[in-house]
C-alpha cells in the first residue's frame, strides 16, 4: 500500500504499537485484526485506500473507524482494510456563521468545542465521543474511489441514503451542518428550527 502515494499512514500488524493503538475500540469485542489500517491525511488518501481494497482478488473488506465507539464487528475488518478517519477531524464555522464544516473523523466533542467558542450550536449527540453523522451537503468517497459531493440537489439519492441508510453507501469524509444560536446558557442544547 505504501506505493499508492498515500500521504497519511499505512499500518500493518508489523507496525507494532502504532497498529495496536489504531486498532483499539471502545469495545474489545469489535476489534478485529485488520490487514491494513489507513490513517488518511486527505480525501484522496481515502479514495486510494478504497481503490486498493477493491483492486484485490477477491476485494478486501473495508471498514471505517470514526470515533471507535461502535461495538459491532462490522465496524472493523479481519484481514481487510480499516480506514481510520480519526486523522480527519477538522471543524470550521463558515464565514457567514450559518453552517459548520465537519470532517468525517470529528467527534461531537470537537464540534462542541468550536461552536461553544462562537456562541453557536448544532443539533447532535450529547456525548463527546459520539461520531458525527450527516444532515446537510456531504463529501463521500464511493466504492469505485470517486470523491463526490452530495446534497438535496447534487446526487440526491446518495444524499438521502447517507442520511439514514447506515454506512453502506460510501465513506463520508465531510459533512455540513446548519448552525443556530445557543438556546440554553451553560449547556449543549438542541432545538428544531
Amino acid at each position: 500500500m505504501a506505493n499508492l502515494n498515500i500521504q497519511g499512514k499505512v499500518l500493518t500488524p508489523a507496525s507494532g504499537e502504532a497498529y495496536t493503538t489504531a486498532l483499539t475500540r471502545l469495545s474489545e469485542l469489535s476489534q478485529l485484526p485488520a490487514g491494513y489500517i489507513v490513517q488518511p491525511s486527505n480525501y484522496a488518501d481515502v479514495a486510494a485506500a478504497v481503490k486498493f481494497a477493491q483492486a484485490q482478488s477477491p476485494p478486501f473488506e473495508i471498514a471505517v473507524k470514526g470515533g471507535g465507539a461502535h461495538s459491532a464487528t462490522w465496524a472493523s475488518s479481519s484481514g481487510g482494510v480499516v480506514i481510520d478517519l480519526g486523522t480527519l477531524r477538522h471543524v470550521a464555522v463558515a464565514p457567514d456563521r450559518q453552517s459548520i464544516v465537519v470532517q468525517g473523523g470529528a467527534l461531537w466533542g470537537d464540534v462542541y468545542e468550536v461552536t461553544a467558542k462562537e456562541g453557536l450550536d448544532v443539533a447532535g449527540g450529547s456525548l463527546w465521543f459520539v461520531g458525527v453523522g450527516g444532515l446537510r451537503p456531504a463529501v463521500v468517497v464511493l466504492a469505485d474511489g470517486r470523491i463526490v459531493k452530495t446534497s438535496k440537489d447534487e446526487e440526491p439519492d446518495l444524499f438521502w441514503a447517507i442520511r439514514g441508510g447506515s454506512g453502506k453507501f460510501g465513506v463520508v469524509v465531510e459533512f455540513v451542518f446548519k448552525l443556530q444560536g445557543l438556546s440554553i446558557s451553560g449547556s449543549q442544547s438542541s432545538t428544531t428550527p
